[in-house]
């Protein structure tokens, strides 16, 4: 019972809380017009032996000349905005007491210099490339630092590099992708719709001519006819094929024609061959003699390589397994439909043939070696792919790599002999089929 008695009553004897005092602490300093004051509340507290939370700022505080940069537990960073007197109040509370801190800050000119930051007696300059404390590290000296120069060495110039690096400034003459998809490339699709850069197998560009002569190692007048054709070879060599067959007339003996005899007969008898020289264009166009052919072959040529071609044709040729014949493989793209029968021939010639000829001639060209035919096709359609191979006899001294050896190809007539292309140019299409 007394213990009792004794809480009852000792209840009524505790007085109530009341808030602890207040210590008021003043801080006067001075303030740089256009910097900055960093004070140090850990240090401050320690003094005083407290431990605080974040100072409060209360609102009499007069802030029209310092802004309040930031505030922690641990400092308080001011910035003087205005010249002149401030004063700033500071809530502080700790676990037992609190605290109101006064700032009595005054802010007053810079008494050295200000530097391009505005900072009162800083260290921040110009640098060589116009910018406030840069790094000076620039391509282009007194420059904004990031300006560069430009492809001609022009700083801040507009100039620049294009696909194919190529340095102006003209938007309009950059290179642009070729049909195979790289820059500035030569490639383009041909009229058989093949993307290559080889000029050789564009189906437009490739209509060529033949001429074959049928010459003889005793024949003046072919001595002329000889060069001419020379001469049109060497000035339309992309356009233009020569097949020479050797024929024993006018004199009885001529070694080239020993080479191959049948198919000098073959081919005499398929145009009527009397006598020599005749000149056969596209085997159509007969120029009997010399006169006819110094006349008009060059002429006839030139309107012959005008004509749109009528097809592709393209052709390769390698020494068979054996080797002792050649084999050609060979296709035609018919460009419009060929309402004719016709056949493929492959002929194999040799250029540079020694020979002291009763006619003058030292030196003899395209002479025929062998020539072989594929089985005839009763048209041609449009568009379609026709391949053949063929296979002709090996000449001797033949070889892959001898240059006075190549084949020429023909697609011709049965009816008429006329030759709708001829090549010794031109491969195969690029692509499979």
């Amino acid at each position: 019972m007394v213990s009792i008695f004794l809480i009852y009553f000792g209840c009524d004897l505790i007085p109530n809380a009341v808030d602890p005092p207040v210590d008021e602490i003043v801080i006067s300093n001075n303030l740089i017009h256009k910097d900055t004051l960093y004070y140090n509340l850990d240090s401050l507290m320690s003094q005083l032996n407290k431990v605080i939370g974040t100072p409060q700022l209360l609102t009499i505080s007069d802030t029209s000349k310092v802004n309040i940069v930031s505030v922690s537990k641990n400092n308080i960073i001011f910035y003087g905005k205005e010249q002149g007197p401030s004063l700033l109040k500071f809530q502080v509370n700790s676990d037992y007491s609190k605290s109101v801190l006064y700032f009595d800050l005054s802010v007053i000119a810079c008494p050295g210099e200000l530097d391009c930051l505005g900072r009162c007696n800083g260290t921040a300059l110009i640098d060589n490339c116009g910018v406030c404390n840069g790094d000076s590290d620039c391509a282009c000296p007194g420059y904004p630092d990031g300006t560069e120069k430009d492809c001609n060495g022009e700083c801040g110039g507009g100039a620049y590099l294009d696909e194919c690096n190529v340095c102006d400034e003209d938007y309009s003459n950059d290179c642009v992708q070729d049909c195979s998809g790289n820059w500035g490339g030569n490639a383009v699709v041909d009229g058989c719709g093949y993307c290559d850069d080889d000029q050789s197998n564009n189906c437009e560009d490739a209509n060529s001519v033949l001429l074959e002569l049928f010459t003889n190692v005793g024949c003046s007048p072919c001595v002329p006819v000889n060069h001419i054709l020379d001469d049109i070879l060497y000035d339309y060599d992309q356009n233009i094929t020569i097949i020479r067959y050797h024929w024993n007339s006018p004199l009885p003996i001529d070694p080239m024609y020993d080479y191959n005899p049948a198919d000098v007969e073959l081919r005499r008898t398929m145009y009527n061959i009397l006598f020599c020289p005749v000149v056969l264009i596209n085997g159509v166009h007969i120029l009997n003699g010399q006169s006819p052919v110094e006349n008009n072959a060059n002429s006839i040529v030139l309107s012959e390589i005008a004509q749109e071609s009528d097809m592709y044709l393209g052709h390769t040729y390698d020494l068979s397994a054996s080797g002792d014949s050649i084999i050609v493989d060979l296709e035609v793209r018919p460009f419009n439909t060929i309402n004719d029968v016709v056949k493929i021939w492959a002929v194999v010639v040799e250029d540079s043939i020694e020979y002291a000829a009763f006619n003058g001639e030292l030196i003899h060209m395209q002479v025929m070696r062998d020539l072989n035919s594929s089985a005839e096709f009763s048209s041609l359609t449009k568009d379609e792919m026709y391949t053949s191979r063929i296979s002709l006899l090996k000449p001797e001294g033949y070889s892959n790599d001898n240059p006075f050896f190549y084949v020429v190809s023909m697609v011709q007539s049965v009816q008429t002999n006329k030759i709708y292309q001829s090549n010794r140019v031109h491969s195969l299409l690029p692509v499979s089929h």
